[in-house]
Order: structure tokens, then sequence, then C-alpha cells
């Protein structure tokens, strides 16, 4: 799933890299969000989170070729979804079909938790016992932020794993 450390590539982003502690824009609670509105309207004319930003890591989700540095990136933003411990994403008797849930049979798709992505143990994770790449809360970065996210680059999947997780996010956005 994961590459050795001496194949791993520390000078390009490529989709399905795991970057540690990126300011996890998709992840506002709500409830803490406080809305002003003026009196005669009942339209917010402003917001506030008074809360710190929340961190943690992440997954690039964007295409390799988009991010490359060599074609000049040619998105405006990064996409990446949060990466959540396992255990708050289903019920524990539901793990193990969790984590099959990775490998789908292209010539049948019957598929479950599209919305999740399996990531097996690895001390470098937040989550090291096991955790899953939330494709339900993707969330983008500005291009500028590409030396950023780099520099905290922890983890490099294989290209079959990164082959697996393309599928499944593109079987997630195309379920009907």
């Amino acid at each position: 799933m994961y590459l050795p450390a001496d194949q791993f590539e520390d000078k390009v982003l490529r989709q399905g890299d795991i970057i540690r502690q990126v300011h996890l824009c998709g992840a506002i609670n709500l409830a803490s969000v406080l809305y002003s509105v003026t009196a005669n309207s009942q339209d917010a004319a402003s917001w506030t989170v008074p809360l710190p930003p929340k961190r943690g890591d992440a997954i690039v989700l964007s295409h390799s070729c988009e991010i490359a540095p060599e074609n000049g990136v040619k998105l405006t933003s990064i996409i990446l979804a949060p990466i959540r411990d396992i255990n708050t994403a289903t019920r524990p008797e539901k793990i193990e079909e969790l984590i099959k849930s990775n490998l789908i049979d292209q010539a049948k798709v019957d598929a479950s938790y599209l919305k999740y992505f399996y990531l097996p143990p690895n001390p470098l994770l937040e989550h090291a016992v096991g955790a899953i790449a939330d494709f339900s809360k993707c969330f983008s970065l500005r291009k500028q932020c590409y030396q950023s996210l780099l520099d905290n680059k922890v983890i490099q999947l294989t290209p079959q794993a990164q082959c697996e997780m393309s599928l499944k996010l593109a079987l997630y956005f195309h379920r009907s």
C-alpha cells in the first residue's frame, strides 16, 4: 500500500500522497459558526468561527498530472480529503467490510463504503491503527500551498494503491 522510504518522491506531489498537519478547511464545525444580521434583515451580514482551525492528516485527490510542477500546476487549487480514524467511520462489526471495500471488481461493480478509502496502519499516520480517507469531506487549497503541502508529505501510495483509490473516488462521484 505504501512505498518504502527509498522509493518515496520528495520533490513532487502525487495523487494519493498523505500530508501531515493540513488545515482541514472542509472540517468546519457548523454549530460553531456565529452569524450576525442587521436589524432589518434576516440575511447574514457576516459570520465568525471562534474556534481555532482544525489541522490533521489529508490525502491528495487531485490528478498527478494536473498538480505536476513541470506542467505548471494546471489547476487553481489542490483537492484533498481529510483522513479520519477508522473506528469513527462505522460500527465495529462493519469495519472488516469497510477494509475489504477498497478492492473493487471492475467487471461487476458492487461496492460498499464508496465514500471511504481504507488506509492500513502506519506509524506516520495521525491515526496509526488504521484510517480512512473521507471523500465526502473533500476540500481544496490554493495552488500556492503546493510547497507547504510538499514539505509536509509523509507517505506515498504505491502505484497499485493509487489506482485503487482513484477508481473508488471515481465511483463515489459517479454513483447515481
